[in-house]
This record gives structure tokens, sequence and C-alpha cells, in this order.
């Protein structure tokens, strides 16, 4: 997303000279911390901002088809969630000048796609203390872990050689659960966050969730408006909300003030 600047005339009075604020060199930990957890729902922030670069990476690539979002099981390892897509994938260069910088992005200079400050793909962190990151890119996949280091510093560990892949460029985002009560709650943010997602697919080999609430929906999209009919119906009054590039926003009214709108689909 396209920063927006804007220039200011400041004038000053008295001799005293103007002190850059700057961020101490040795509590930048602390700083990490922060941008670590920023979220009051983690899981859904996770899941918005994970879906979402998957998403705008297959605009990247020019690629149609639904990102996935797939939850597994087994006894050994337990519940996980993937976040899958066949977009552009990252070279290493990427990983290691941008991905790996809090801040840094690649979506400034457009509005095709959404992000801006670098800070959402590094999310999981909010809620696990290690998360998994396969990708592949021009015919040689690479696999890493983001975990939070001893020293509050995030670290990205190489897993294994890179290895040649007859597989198409694309990125896996995968970390675990910690219990079936968490499960529900990313099923439900799926439907919260997600809801607007045209190219959405989720995958449940967990079979806990109800795919039917996931997958069977409609959207509706005019030149102004955009909206989601559940083909259960259960919901025909929806509260309007702000959409931008697929992703909902919710209005606060009372900042506006202004009632609360709502809209029947019916």
């Amino acid at each position: 997303m396209k920063e927006i600047k804007t220039d200011l005339n400041i004038v000053t009075i008295g001799d005293d000279e103007s002190t850059r604020m700057e961020i101490s060199q040795t509590d930048q930990h602390k700083l990490f911390d922060l941008l670590q957890s920023p979220y009051s729902n983690p899981i859904e922030s996770i899941i918005r901002e994970t879906a979402t670069n998957s998403w705008d990476a297959h605009k990247e690539a020019g690629v149609e088809e639904p990102i996935m979002v797939m939850f597994d099981y087994t006894p050994s390892e337990g519940y996980s969630v993937s976040f899958v897509d066949n977009g552009i994938g990252m070279s290493p260069d990427r990983i290691k000048n941008v991905y790996t910088k809090y801040l840094k992005s690649t979506k400034t200079d457009t509005n095709d796609l959404v992000g801006y400050f670098g800070i959402g793909s590094k999310s999981p962190l909010s809620y696990v203390d290690e998360y998994y990151l396969t990708t592949r890119y021009d015919g040689i996949e690479y696999q890493y872990m983001i975990r939070k280091g001893d020293d509050g510093f995030p670290v990205l560990d190489p897993l294994d050689d890179p290895m040649p892949t007859s597989d198409r460029n694309g990125t896996t985002v995968k970390m675990f659960i910690a219990s079936v009560d968490d499960l529900i709650l990313f099923e439900k943010g799926i439907h919260n966050q997600l809801k607007y997602f045209s190219h959405l697919y989720v995958v449940d080999n967990s079979q806990v969730m109800n795919l039917g609430q996931l997958n069977d929906f409609k959207i509706v999209e005019g030149k102004n408006f955009i909206f989601r009919r559940d083909d259960d119906a259960s919901t025909k009054r929806s509260d309007l909300e702000l959409v931008i590039g697929e992703v909902r926003y919710p209005i606060d009214w009372k900042a506006i003030d202004m009632a609360p709108v709502a809209f029947n689909g019916n």
C-alpha cells in the first residue's frame, strides 16, 4: 500500500536546537517485544495478516486460483494450521533483505497489494514461540524456522539444505495450535477476518471444523459495495463494514459520531 507523505512547515522559537529521538541501541529487544505482540486478538490477527500475504503473493504472480488454509492433526504433533499459496515464492535474497527486516516491505509502491509495515508476516510470534516457513523459488525449496531468540530478538534458522523441486513457486506458513479450544477460535477467526476473501479454500484434516460455514458462501459485489451470503442463510442482517483489498475493517461508529448502520441481504 502506497505511503502518503505530507510536508510540514516547522517554526522553532528560541535558540535551542531540536533533538532527534532515537531507539536505544542497548534496549532494542524491548521494541521487538512490542512488535511481536501488537494485537489485541492474536489468533484473528494471524489469520488476517498471513492470509492477506498469501493472496498478495498470488496477485504478484498473476495466479487466480484460491489460497488454502489447511488444518491438520497427528498424535505426535497435535493440531496445526498452514497457509498455503502458489504465488511468487521467496528467493534467499528476499528472505534475508525483506522478510527478516521489520518495517521493510515490498508493497509500499502499489495500492494493488495490502500491507506496508513489514510486521504482519511475523504475526505468528504473537501466539507461538516458533513457526515454520517453506518456500519454493525457481525450482528450489527452502525451509526455515522463525523463533523468539533468547535475547528477545526474533531469529530465522534454515532447517535443511535447499532442495531441487518440480513444484510450482509458492510459500507455506505453518504453526501449531495449542488446544482444541483454540482450534475453534481459528475457525471463528477465519469466518470473521476472511469473510470477503473470494479466493479462499479451507481444508480440514483435523475433522473438527464446520467447513460448510467456511467454504459455502457467495460474494455479491457492486461498484461501491460487497456483501457475503452464507449458504445456510443464518445471518441475513449484517453490520456495515469497510473492505479494502478483501480485508474487513469494522467501523467505529462512536468515533465518527454516527448510529450503526446495518445491511439486510434479503
